[in-house]
């Protein structure tokens, strides 16, 4: 497998990386150069040059990481998604004998297909240069990268026959692309405009160039054959394969690789999308996602012909896949040449698949260790510090692990839970770590100064919401839920792995409320840092949404009991819960719906096209899809102010008067379309906040005095 890519090494890019971040006269008190790599790994030092500090790198992505590691551990600063602590202490500090790092690793991975619609969906170029600024920091350099894909599919099909209209009829709109390049759907949510293909095109084109000057290898698309439904209408030789549906939604055809079109349409795309964006011999391609049809293909003989259709295109070419759920099943990775392949193991600190009897460790196929840690970008307190940096060490270190090239981010959805993701980027070029260690200077550089309550509550979280990793993502919170799905709850077993849905908490609430006052308490000395505020603002709300379940049980209880007295108090203090959470998460412009929504419409030009963008974005975060709904409805759920209180918060309203009017009339309970509401709201174009307001201090003291006391 190929080792590296050809790009543009450029010190001046690490400059400009420097510059965003510190500023520029901070800037020109670094020196970077750049060395050769040991034994083919990445490679950073740190030294002093006269009175800068020299760092130098094996590219600038670990002249980048380099960099980070001084700032942490010379300087005590912090950066992250979701607050900086910046403050670089005067003169600077020198460095205390060479550092020298070598990264165990040849890769460190970026990106799942689906965050391409969770998170990444709206961002401009602006928010894009924040992320790729991140990601150079951090130390990744292999990012999947499906800005602008559309396009390759616009000029695919129409050289095949298809119309301008007829291709905008089959794509998906913007929030739901990257499921149809799954194969998951196809059509819902669309017409794209004209505008949108050019304009991500450009977007595309310029977050490209940033990641050659930085040294980043992008993986595009590989074709597996994925058709529109009438495909045969166009290419009457062609014997597409109908592959059913995915949670209700029609999914594309495919055609099976020894088909007499497929080797054509390969060709037409690999073709298109070398013209478009040219290549880095990587590209990410999973067929049979999730499901669809298999009858009768022989898998081996299907991996092998689509691979070397791929390398045909491309004599390089390295097809990343994805394990998940059973693809690449047993016989599609025999098909597969390990000179040309990459396998993401995609749910290491929860499902490692690399551990699966009977596969030999992906059959001594070259594959990445993965942290995926977050589902649908969700909200919610949630991870494994301990356990993950664990699985990962035990791959690593491991005397049967196989050909384990990399590690990887495959996260659904980004931008939550900053501490998880400091201490897994970190683990990119670690090879061992005490954790608990970790952790304390951890909330030093975040909050800039050592407080022992802050400490105290650090090590609480780390003993609960953020000590284990057994179900998908947080538990979720009852606030978010559809009321006719809340009440199906069962007790939590750590032995038993729950669906997504989870919603029984997984360790004692109580010590996240501990926590939430540990940090309260220190707001005199550590108000002036935006890191703490977040921090205080996500933990309250973790404790309150913790709060809210047991109060749902109460008043659920009191219906059942037909006691009214007892239902009308625990239901009315619920639905004050709420408006409290709301109220809360209205302080931070993290956990505000406007940015969100303005996000989206900022992206159309015409009122027609900001109209389909808001749709898609309100959609996304409720019902997702109207076909896909009774499965997958507040799957992407978010805990934002403005959706809290306009549509959460009158959701739970209408169920409790109806559980009211129930009780009071002695008659069974209305039976309420749930999703006739919800679609009604996605259907609306009420404007929301964009910027926070509203007293930190005075809120959170009053939940822990009012809600936690009692």
């Amino acid at each position: 497998m190929i080792k590296s890519v050809d790009y543009l090494f450029s010190v001046e890019a690490v400059h400009g990386v420097v510059e965003r971040l510190l500023g520029a006269s901070m800037a020109e008190k670094f020196v970077f150069k750049g060395i050769p790599m040991e034994n083919g790994k990445h490679v950073f030092e740190l030294d002093n040059q006269a009175d800068k500090i020299m760092v130098s790198g094996s590219s600038p992505v670990a002249m980048s990481f380099g960099l980070n590691w001084y700032l942490k551990y010379k300087c005590q600063a912090s950066f992250s998604w979701s607050g900086n602590q910046l403050h670089i202490p005067e003169p600077m500090p020198k460095v205390e004998g060479k550092v020298r790092k070598v990264r165990p690793y040849d890769y460190f991975y970026h990106l799942n297909y689906v965050t391409f619609s969770y998170s990444t969906v709206f961002w401009d170029w602006e928010r894009w240069e924040k992320e790729l600024d991140w990601m150079a920091l951090n130390g990744i350099d292999l990012v999947l990268e499906l800005t602008g894909h559309e396009e390759v599919w616009r000029r695919t099909l129409s050289r095949v026959g298809y119309t301008d209209k007829e291709i905008k009829k089959y794509l998906t709109g913007p929030a739901y692309l990257p499921f149809q390049w799954l194969g998951c759907m196809y059509g819902w949510g669309g017409d794209l405009s004209d505008n949108w293909f050019r304009d991500r095109l450009q977007l595309a084109k310029k977050i490209h160039k940033r990641m050659r000057e930085l040294g980043m290898t992008r993986v595009l698309q590989a074709y597996t054959g994925i058709v529109p439904p009438d495909f045969k209408e166009k290419v009457p030789e062609s014997n597409p394969l109908d592959q059913g549906d995915w949670v209700g939604l029609e999914r594309p055809f495919i055609l099976l690789p020894d088909d007499p079109t497929f080797g054509k349409m390969a060709e037409i795309f690999y073709e298109e999308q070398k013209n478009l964006f040219g290549h880095d011999h990587f590209y990410a391609g999973d067929p049979f996602h999730e499901g669809g049809n298999l009858d009768g293909i022989d898998l081996k003989k299907a991996a092998e012909l689509i691979q070397n259709e791929l390398v045909k295109a491309d004599d390089q070419a390295v097809w990343v896949l994805q394990a998940w759920w059973e693809n690449p099943t047993t016989a599609f990775m025999k098909g597969l040449d390990k000179n040309y392949t990459m396998i993401l193991d995609l749910w290491g600190e929860n499902s490692p698949r690399w551990k699966r009897e009977g596969e030999d460790v992906f059959f001594g196929l070259p594959w990445v260790w993965s942290f995926l840690q977050n589902f649908g970008g969700r909200s919610g307190l949630y991870g494994d510090m301990s356990g993950s940096a664990h699985y990962l060490l035990e791959a690593l270190h491991h005397s049967h692990s196989g050909d384990l090239v990399g590690v990887g981010f495959t996260g659904e959805g980004i931008e939550q839970n900053p501490v998880m993701y400091d201490l897994m980027t970190e683990m990119g070029w670690r090879s061992e770590i005490d954790v608990k260690k970790w952790l304390r200077q951890y909330v030093i550089r975040r909050y800039g100064r050592d407080n022992e309550d802050v400490q105290r509550a650090w090590e609480l979280l780390k003993e609960s919401a953020y000590g284990y990793s057994k179900q998908p993502g947080p538990t979720h919170s009852v606030i978010n839920k559809r009321p006719s799905k809340a009440d199906v709850i069962k007790n939590f077993d750590h032995n038993e792995q729950k669906k997504w849905d989870s919603l029984e908490i997984y360790y004692d609430p109580s010590l996240v409320e501990e926590a939430c006052q540990l940090l309260y308490r220190a707001y005199a000395e550590l108000s002036e840092n935006d890191g703490y505020l977040y921090d205080l603002v996500d933990v309250t709300r973790q404790a309150l949404a913790n709060r809210a379940r047991r109060l749902h049980r109460a008043f659920m209880d009191a219906y059942k009991n037909q006691d009214i007295s007892a239902f009308s108090k625990s239901s009315s203090t619920f639905l004050n819960i709420i408006r409290t959470q709301d109220a809360l998460l209205n302080t931070r412009k993290e956990f505000l719906l406007g940015p969100w929504l303005e996000q989206a419409k900022s992206l159309g030009k015409t009122k027609e096209e900001k109209a389909l963008y808001e749709y898609n974005a309100r959609t996304l975060i409720t019902i997702w899809a109207s076909p896909a709904q009774e499965i997958l409805h507040d799957y992407g759920h978010k805990e934002w102010a403005g959706l809290t209180m306009d549509f959460y918060f009158p959701r739970w309203q209408r169920h409790i008067d109806s559980l009211r009017t129930s009780l009071e009339a002695g008659e069974p309970q209305e039976n309420i379309d749930w999703f006739e509401w919800e679609y009604a709201w996605t259907q609306k174009n009420n404007e929301f906040p964009i910027e926070p307001e509203g007293d930190i201090h005075r809120i959170v003291g009053d939940i822990i005095q009012e809600v936690f006391s009692e």
